[in-house]
Formats: C-alpha cells, sequence, structure tokens
C-alpha cells in the first residue's frame, strides 16, 4: 500500500496490460489533483490531495516522464505512511497481514472496534493476476460466510491495478459490490470504507521461499484471517460461469473443430513471465512429440510458428476474458506452463498436466483433482515467479532438455482423462436423462453447486457439504395453478384428482367445486401445515406411498412446483404411473429456467429486486426448462399433449425487472434499446408489444403428458431414470 501526491494536475490516459497473455490493453483515464504550494511549502495536505495506489502510481510516473515532465509523481509512504494510517478515520486493516508478516489472530477479536455495526463495508486490495483473482473470489464466498455470523450485511469492494480485464471474474462472486481502479484519494477511502484486507502486498510477502509450497488459496484464506486448515478441500476448487455472449459467437467454431472426431488438447506454452514460460527452442519439438505420440487435434492460444493438420491456431479469438474462457473451457485435455490456465481448467474439470520449473505441483493444484504436475525446475530456478537474468534462462533450458518427458506427461495426462470418465460415470450422471457428460457448472450458492445437462438442459443441483436438507414449508401463490383449474374445467371426464406435494389447500378446494374428487398429499416431513380435510393428508416424502383409505387409481395426478425440490424424483415417478388410471394425465408445474429476470441476468442474492430466492437450494434442487420437462416425461414413457407458460403480464414485469442494464423491445415498427429508467417510466406503455414474444418466458412452464399403458405392462418397473437419491452422488 503506498501513498503519493503529484506535483501538478494530472489528466492523461493509459494503457494498461493485464497479466492474462490474451488479454487486450485496457485503455485508463488517470485524472489526480495536486496539492496547493502552501500545502506543498507547509507539508499539510489535504485528504483529497493524498492517493493510495499498489503500483498503478509507477505506470503513471513512467508515462509522465515518458512525455517530458520531471518528477511528477512524489511517494509519499515513506515518510508519512504510519501517521496517516493512525488517522482516526482510517479504516481498520481487519485481515492477518500487517505490512510485514502474516500472524492469524482470533477472528471476532480482529473486527471487534466495529462491533457496534450492523453494516460493514470493507475494501479488498488485490492483485491484477487472473490466478489470483480466481483464487481470492472462492475466499471472498468464505470470508463472507463467517463474517455474516457478525454482521447485518457485508459488502466488498475490490481495487487494483487492472480493473476492466478482470470484470467478467470479479463480477461472478455474489459479494463483490464494486470493482474499483486504483488509485483512490485518501478521502474517498476515509468516507467509503470501515475496514480494509491487503491481499496483495501480502501476496509478496509469501512468495518467499519458507512459504513456497503453500496453495495460493490457503495463503489468502490465512489473509483474511481464517485458518486454511479449517475448510474443506472440496471448498477450495475454482468456479466460473461461461458467457452467452462468447459461446453464442463462438459456438460454431468449436462445433467445427469437434467436427474433427478428435480430443481437442490445448497446448499453452507461454506464461507473463520467461522464467515460467517454455524456452521458444523448444515449442515446435514438444508440439512434434505430442502429434507422434497422440491422436489429439491440438489448439494453441499463443503465437506460435508452426504448420501441420493436427495443430490449430486460435489466438485471435481469445481477444477478451470472456471469449479466452470460453474457448478454453472447451478443451478435452490441456498441456501448460505455470500460469492461470490450470485454475481455470479445475473450474471447469478439465484434464490437464502443468510444467513447473519454479515451483511444486502440490504448492499450486493440491485441490484439483484433474490436475497433475511435474517439476523439472532446480535448485537455483525454486521460487523464482520472476526473473529475466540470463543464468536463470540458461538453467531453464538446461532442465528442460534434460528433464522434460513428454511421454511421461501424455501418459499421466491420460490417467487424468480416465479418472474424469469413471467419475462422471459414477458421480455426475443428470438424474432427468443419464446423460454422464453434464459437466458444465453453471451457478453455485454458498455451499451449493449446480450442473446443467447438455442434453436436457435440467440444472440440478449437488451439495458441496453434508447439508441437511429442509423442504420449503411456506405457502405457494396462487397465481401458477390458475391455467391447471382453467384446463381442468373444460376437461369433460371430472375424474379422481391428486395433487403430490400440497403446501395450501387452495388448489384441491378449487378442483373439488369443478366436479372433481380431489385429494391432496404433504410431503414435508415434521410439517406444520394442517388443514381441516380428510382428503389432505402427510406421507413420507422419500417412499410416496399413498394412505390405505385413499383410491388407488386417479385420472389426474397434479405436481405444482414439486419436481423442483424432491431428493428422489424416480420414486415421484413410479408413484405417479401405478396410480394414473390407463390414458390418464399428469400435469406437472416448474418454475421456467427460461423466464424473464434470468434472461435480464438479475440473479445476484444481494439485490432483492427480481430474484426469486425459491430458485435456490434447499428450495430448489433442479431448474428446468421446457425441454427438460419434456425429457423427463418422455423417458418416463409419457407422450405430450399439452405445454405452455403462465404468460406475463405488465404487473409480473414490474416486478421482475430489477436492475437491468437495458431491455430490447420492439415498439411503434422500431427496435428500442431501453434503460431501466425509460422502462420503469412507460411501463404499460412498453410491455404491451413485448409481451408476445416472451410468452415462453412465463415464471412457471406447465406440462399436460398422457399415459397409455397395456394392463401387462402398467406395473413394470421400465423408468430408466439415473439415481435413486439426487444427494447421494
Amino acid at each position: 500500500m503506498h501513498f503519493f501526491f503529484v506535483s501538478e494536475d494530472i489528466n492523461i490516459d493509459l494503457y494498461v496490460q493485464g497479466t492474462n497473455s490474451t488479454s487486450t490493453r485496457e485503455k485508463y483515464k488517470f485524472k489526480l489533483t495536486a496539492p496547493s504550494q502552501q500545502e506543498k511549502e507547509t507539508g499539510e495536505f489535504k485528504l483529497h490531495n493524498i492517493y493510495l495506489s499498489n503500483v498503478i502510481h509507477s505506470l503513471i510516473n513512467k508515462e509522465l516522464v515518458a512525455q517530458g515532465k520531471e518528477n511528477p509523481i512524489g511517494l509519499y509512504a515513506d515518510a508519512a505512511a504510519e501517521q496517516i494510517m493512525a488517522h482516526p478515520k482510517f479504516p481498520k486493516n481487519i485481515g492477518a497481514f500487517d505490512g510485514q508478516k502474516v500472524q492469524l489472530s482470533d477472528f471476532q477479536e480482529k473486527f471487534s472496534s466495529l462491533s457496534d455495526k450492523k453494516d460493514i463495508k470493507i475494501a479488498l486490495f488485490l492483485s491484477s493476476a487472473l490466478g489470483d483473482l480466481l483464487r481470492v473470489c472462492r475466499v471472498i464466498e468464505i470470508y463472507h460466510s463467517k463474517l455474516s455470523n457478525y454482521f447485518d450485511k457485508v459488502s466488498f469492494d475490490v481495487f487494483l491495478d487492472d480493473s476492466e480485464n478482470y470484470k467478467y471474474i470479479l463480477e461472478q462472486s455474489y459479494y463483490i459490490n464494486n470493482i474499483c481502479q486504483l488509485p483512490i484519494s485518501l478521502k474517498e477511502f476515509f468516507n467509503s470504507y470501515d475496514a480494509y484486507v491487503e491481499l496483495n502486498e501480502m501476496l509478496h510477502d509469501f512468495n518467499m521461499q519458507d512459504n513456497i509450497d503453500t496453495p495460493l488459496i490457503d495463503i489468502f484464506l490465512q489473509g483474511v484471517n481464517i485458518d486454511s486448515h479449517g475448510i474443506a478441500d472440496s471448498e477450495k476448487r475454482n468456479f466460473i460461469k461461461i458467457s452467452p455472449k462468447a459461446e453464442k459467437e463462438l459456438g460454431m467454431l468449436v462445433s467445427s473443430l469437434k467436427s474433427c472426431g478428435k480430443r481437442l488438447l490445448l497446448f499453452n506454452p507461454l506464461s507473463s513471465n520467461p522464467i515460467r514460460s517454455i524456452p521458444q527452442d523448444f515449442v515446435n519439438k514438444i508440439i512434434d512429440e505430442i502429434i507422434e505420440k497422440s491422436d489429439y487435434q491440438i489448439i494453441s492460444f499463443s503465437k506460435i510458428n508452426y504448420d501441420h493438420e493436427r495443430f490449430i491456431d486460435l489466438g485471435e479469438y481469445t481477444n477478451s476474458t470472456e471469449n479466452f474462457l470460453y474457448l478454453l473451457s472447451q478443451m478435452d485435455a490441456i498441456i501448460t506452463v505455470d500460469t492461470s490456465v490450470y485454475h481455470i481448467a479445475d473450474a471447469f474439470n478439465i484434464p490437464t498436466y502443468v510444467i513447473f520449473a519454479t515451483l511444486t505441483p502440490q504448492s499450486r493444484c493440491r485441490y484439483y483433482p484433474l490436475v497433475g504436475g511435474i517439476n523439472i525446475g532446480s535448485d537455483r530456478l525454486r521460487g523464482k515467479f520472476v526473473s529475466n537474468d540470463a543464468q536463470d534462462l540458461e538453467e531453464l533450458n538446461r532442465v528442460y532438455s534434460e528433464n522434460l518427458d513428454i511421454s511421461l506427461i501424455l501418459r499421466k495426462l491420460k490417467a487424468l482423462e480416465k479418472e474424469k470418465l469413471n467419475n462422471l460415470q459414477q458421480r455426475i450422471n443428470c438424474p432427468i436423462c443419464g446423460n454422464p457428460n453434464s459437466t458444465e457448472l453453471t451457478d453455485r450458492l454458498k455451499e451449493f453447486k449446480y450442473i446443467t445437462c447438455s442434453n436436457c438442459e435440467t440444472e440440478y443441483c449437488i451439495n458441496l457439504k453434508d447439508t441437511k436438507i429442509e423442504l420449503n414449508k411456506s405457502q405457494d401463490s396462487t397465481k401458477r395453478y390458475e391455467k391447471v383449474l382453467e384446463y381442468l374445467k373444460l376437461k369433460p371426464n371430472k375424474t379422481n384428482l391428486l395433487e403430490i406435494g400440497c403446501k395450501t389447500d387452495y388448489f384441491i378446494q378449487n378442483a373439488k367445486t369443478l366436479g372433481y374428487k380431489a385429494y391432496g398429499l404433504i410431503l414435508a416431513p415434521n410439517t406444520d401445515l394442517n388443514f381441516n380435510d380428510d382428503n389432505i393428508q402427510q406421507i413420507d416424502s422419500l417412499k410416496y406411498s399413498l394412505p390405505k383409505d385413499y383410491p388407488e387409481k386417479y385420472g389426474v395426478i397434479v405436481t405444482l412446483n414439486l419436481e423442483k425440490y424432491t431428493e428422489n424424483i424416480s420414486s415421484l415417478i413410479s408413484c405417479i404411473k401405478q396410480n394414473l388410471e390407463n390414458n390418464g394425465i399428469w400435469i406437472i408445474v416448474t418454475p421456467n429456467k427460461n423466464r424473464l429476470y434470468y434472461k435480464l441476468g438479475n440473479m445476484n442474492p444481494n439485490n432483492h429486486k427480481g430474484v426469486d430466492f425459491s430458485d435456490s437450494p434447499p428450495d430448489s434442487l433442479l431448474r428446468f426448462t421446457p425441454k427438460g420437462h419434456s425429457n423427463l416425461l418422455k423417458q418416463a414413457g409419457f407422450s405430450l399433449i399439452y405445454q405452455g407458460s403462465e404468460g406475463i403480464t405488465s404487473e409480473y414485469l414490474d416486478n421482475w425487472l430489477g436492475d437491468p442494464k437495458s431491455i430490447k423491445v420492439k415498439h411503434g415498427g422500431k427496435n428500442l434499446k431501453l434503460n431501466q429508467s425509460q422502462i420503469k417510466n412507460n411501463i404499460y406503455e412498453y410491455t404491451a408489444p413485448l409481451l408476445p414474444s416472451l410468452e415462453d418466458s412465463g415464471n412457471y412452464i406447465i406440462t399436460v403428458a398422457q399415459l397409455t399403458v397395456s394392463a401387462e405392462k402398467r406395473y413394470q418397473n421400465n423408468i430408466k431414470l439415473v439415481t435413486n437419491n439426487l444427494f447421494g452422488m
């Protein structure tokens, strides 16, 4: 943490190169105000004229010197840092790094002076390196969870020297409020934050020889004063969502690459520093050997002068972080040097082998089950994360010449691929269609993660902890039932009707008024739901066995919003099939994963506008699209006779809007792009032409399916759904 002032007012544009070698340089505007002459003479500077920085001030200074200015920036840290940090308004350091060493202390005691606050705002100073930021995002989730035990609201602003390049990564963290570009004036820093944590300079302290084997995430956990030994290994893995925009733009490219029928291997020889990169003389030789000893289609994101039908350079398509991440996520295997690539590979479960020359694999990929590595370095290179020294680079050439074994790396990589395949088949089969390749991590909320099936589009939850699941006992809205009741009113044969998963008696009572003999089942164990109706009873949610005094057969079985939180969907379907009359219908209603506020991207749980918290576990274990509904029913032997959406009203749209940046609508024959305030002010005028095109974006999917089977097959258990217990994976 550095403090400085400028000798004269500065207003410049400066390009800042991110450490991700695939990123374009971002241009920033720096506007800094100099102290008055009186301040300079007396040394009594005003807070708005003193700036706080990591290293960006040195880049600004270098640019100004190149423009012919003399001593444009005066470093203030050595002379007055202690005095500044002793100021009563200086935010409290609640991290474990005191500027010289890291020392863990009692977690609560660290912020005891802030205990009278209900809300706390924290500034985090981070490194502008992609791999570091991935690790920090996971740490922030863990840190937020712990701080939430002491404060009603905890928010983080992160500060770094290169804020734009990594916004896409940082914005995926639910708990980061703002991403801020350094420098910041002391006045703003004093007035905006209660506390701060320094993780950037702390990282340099940990890069000393005696900490060289400590994994990055453990370093950062200690930096926020958390004992890393108390955090489960499974919580130390990475997570990234791919960009829908990048997928749309590059999807055809990926499809064409995969049409060759060969597995795609990303070969990444470059890091941000030569000491961790493969020496240029060895790059082509390594590619030659990979081609000779494997059948991979080799992909490169780096500019490599190599010509072969099994080598493709995609560097021109990785000009943004979003594109880089998407293309990397589509690889089948990776060979890389020590850089951010293998951290990203962990997030996408890609078998990866890392060539280390300065560090041990244990220090960087200890918690990544599908990432292996080998250290080919020497004592001279140990721990040198950055070096341009000629003798170091000569030593690097020597160890690559003598120690690198590509045959061994390919064997190890093949073993990791086999491990992934076995792991998928045993643990990550889709509970709806059985597809074993459902590997796209699409959402994570605290200790839970969601995976989207690439086949049927169903998104299903796997818990990361042994967390007790309790079903939601809140009353359901009656809105979702209206279309179902409209359909049942038109049905001429008013038969026995069964609702499975009652939370209210609204539907049962209305079905009775239509002429149905209606019965309901409450599934939540130990529920406090009680209705004065003998036709609504509680059963074991894991067995789905009907009460003895209920009819055996039903012409209609309705599950309204049940499938999203059932732990045993195959038993549920068995119950439905065995208790439906021949030609009976099953009506299934669940939240629509395609609904509007998903399209608006408004799923941050810190923002209560537009967020349906029933989409989060444990209230929601499955998220369906219409295709997922169809697949579920067809696999179980049903034929669809109707599928639709609840539809959208202007009232719903108004409630869901939250804080979108903009939305496109067609109005008066023109395509308009409206911002939030325009939508809010003209909601009823603008939504009328919008509604027809949003029918598939309604809040709920409503699907009606019919079961027609011969008598001899009725009781055969021919359901081929994969799991008996979603949480047993």
